[in-house]
């Protein structure tokens, strides 16, 4: 079965872009994070890089944490514990918790948008008069 996989042709063009996109998501991510942190301790400064990859290290460790889902718990805890070395670690837990709160809304409005959207359409299409000849 697995052999099969072989014969499925690969688009290296589509799949760089896809890489790309994803590079951009995970700067936007790190910029997002930046005002969390600034929104709850305008006192310490991390910097942006060192920001991004303290999201990006936690977001892998939750990943790879199978026994939970969506690497609950874990992801905070992880990022919690890298900005300790900035701030103080109840802070840093509140930023955790708040940056996930963040980024599950973000996800619940997306799909919410594309609901109504997808209902739109096809309320729509349902009411469009139907053209072309009947045979």
């Amino acid at each position: 079965q697995l052999g099969q996989l072989r014969e499925i042709p690969v688009r290296f063009d589509h799949t760089s872009l896809a890489l790309g996109q994803y590079v951009l998501l995970c700067v936007a991510n790190g910029a997002a994070l930046q005002l969390v942190v600034w929104s709850l301790a305008a006192d310490v400064s991390p910097g942006f890089l060192s920001l991004m990859s303290a999201n990006a290290l936690a977001w892998l460790v939750g990943f790879f944490a199978v026994f939970a889902p969506g690497g609950v718990v874990i992801r905070e805890s992880c990022l919690a514990g890298l900005l300790v070395a900035w701030m103080p670690l109840p802070q840093a837990v509140l930023i955790a918790v708040v940056w996930r709160v963040v980024q599950v809304v973000a996800e619940v409005v997306c799909l919410l948008v594309v609901l109504v959207a997808d209902d739109l359409l096809n309320m729509r299409n349902v009411h469009s008069p139907q053209t072309g000849c009947a045979s």
